[in-house]
């Protein structure tokens, strides 16, 4: 039997029902996805966490079994990366012939990259060296400065820690990250259609997590002035 190509477009920090037709939320292009596939209704997050529910997506196993149970590129991790002898499906498919390249967020572990278990790494985040999270030198800086005294639009005002903007607007460029992995998988994706072998294509971006900030237009498609009288916007 011929092997199929796979194709996997992960977002980040997504509810589940934003991917449902009945969502108020404008996808078209998502509603037409799952139209043409399967639409998983009855599934549940392994956990409330990014890094344990990623290594589940890969491993199969729950955060027991793999090892992460927080985030791992932090000083504060539980754990660095997967429990010795943990398998992922990568590794598998290398295995069955299939060509891997990997574009985008793997936050899965700091001691491994993904070409570590079978991939082409195009291009990587959330990964060695990278540390999320501030030092304590860093709030000793920040208790010199006053405290701001109102909120700005889309901020969180959080004493000792500074302001958070939680959402907001930006220029038609998009967020940088996520355009840059596009870019990438959108160069290797031909490549991959002309070989002889299977390949497996991973599409890793940080959206839709906050902060929520988005192009001007997108945010246009909406009226935010609506009434709040039981119909949609």
């Amino acid at each position: 039997m011929e092997q199929p190509n796979i194709l996997i477009f992960m977002t980040d920090h997504q509810r589940a029902d934003t991917v449902l037709a009945e969502h108020p939320a404008r996808t078209p292009h998502l509603v037409q996805f799952a139209r043409q596939g399967v639409t998983f209704t009855d599934t549940f997050c392994p956990a409330p966490h990014c890094c344990p529910s990623r290594a589940t997506f890969f491993t199969g196993l729950y955060p027991s079994r793999h090892g992460v149970w927080n985030n791992v590129c932090n000083r504060q991790a539980l754990s660095r990366g997967l429990k010795d002898g943990v398998r992922l499906w990568s590794e598998d498919l290398a295995d069955a012939g299939y060509r891997l390249h990997f574009c985008g967020k793997w936050h899965v572990s700091v001691e491994e990259l993904p070409s570590d278990r079978g991939w082409v790494d195009e291009f990587v985040s959330a990964c060695r060296p990278n540390e999320h999270g501030a030092t304590w030198d860093h709030y000793r800086e920040l208790a010199k400065t006053p405290e701001p005294s109102a909120r700005g639009e889309g901020e969180i005002l959080r004493p000792g820690y500074g302001t958070y903007r939680l959402y907001g607007t930006m220029d038609e460029t998009g967020d940088s990250h996520d355009e840059t992995v596009l870019a990438k998988s959108l160069d290797v994706l031909p490549r991959l259609a002309k070989g002889e072998e299977p390949w497996c294509l991973y599409v890793g971006v940080n959206g839709p997590h906050d902060p929520y900030v988005v192009p001007r237009r997108y945010l246009d498609l909406y009226d935010i002035d609506f009434r709040d009288n039981g119909e949609s916007f």
